[in-house]
Parts: C-alpha cells; structure tokens; sequence
C-alpha cells in the first residue's frame, strides 16, 4: 500500500484494503509462547532447561531419561500439544528472540542455539517469523 501510485481511484484502494483486511482476519496467530512439560520423567530434561542449556536432541533425550522417543514424543504431544521437535524449534526461536532484543549478534545467537550456520539460523527464523533477524532486530 505503501508503494501505490497517487493516482490509484478510491475504488481500486478500497477492493484492495477490503482484501487486505479479509486476508489479516483469516491469518493463522502463531503463539509467542512455550508450555512446559510436566511429566516427571523429564524432570532431567526440565533441569538441562533450568541451568540455560539447550535442549538436547530427541536421541540425546533418549538416553538421558531412558525412554523411547516415542514415549518423548506422546508426553510432549499431550503436555504441549507439540511434537518434541516442533517444541524444540518453538524453544529456539523463542530463545533467538529473547537473545535478538538483547542486542546479541545474530552469528552469536547462531552460535550459542546449535545451529550448523548463521545462514541456517537466519533462514529457520525467517521461515517462522517472515523476517530476518536483523529486521527483528531493527523493529
């Protein structure tokens, strides 16, 4: 809207507005939060979480509680209503966050949240938020 011309009719603008605003309504919210599992079993999970560490991978997880990942998967899934992986992404880009507004540099923050590359963070945080951290940062 912003790069109309000056000469677009009021008609045309207002079809284009109606648009937009159908469009804004029917877009899906995406949460800006993370629910914690509670289930006892990954309470060494939950204390990893607590001394600002990472979470681990599900194989890693696997091994530090002594449960198949399909078991992990089920708590998560009815704790969270996440699958484990998708409530690691949510962590990690919930961290990013968190970590972006603290004027961390964005290879820092690549860094220290396990990813193989500032690219591969850059485009797993657009992929989730349509902006790249540094548009984050800006805004």
């Amino acid at each position: 809207m912003a790069h109309w011309p000056w000469d677009k009719s009021s008609s045309e603008q207002h079809s284009t507005l109606s648009v937009f605003q159908e469009e804004l309504q029917a877009a899906l919210l995406h949460p800006l939060n993370i629910t914690m599992p509670k289930d006892r079993r990954l309470n060494p999970l939950l204390d990893l979480l607590k001394s600002e560490q990472n979470p681990p991978k599900l194989i890693e997880i696997e091994k530090m509680i002594g449960a198949s990942s399909k078991t992990i998967g089920r708590i998560f899934l009815r704790e969270t209503g996440l699958s484990y992986q998708a409530w690691r992404q949510q962590w990690r880009l919930m961290k990013a966050m968190e970590m972006l507004t603290d004027k961390q540099s964005v290879h820092y923050v690549a860094q220290q949240l396990d990813f193989s590359s500032s690219s591969a963070f850059i485009a797993f945080f657009q992929k989730h938020t349509n902006q790249t951290p540094g548009r984050f940062i800006a805004a």
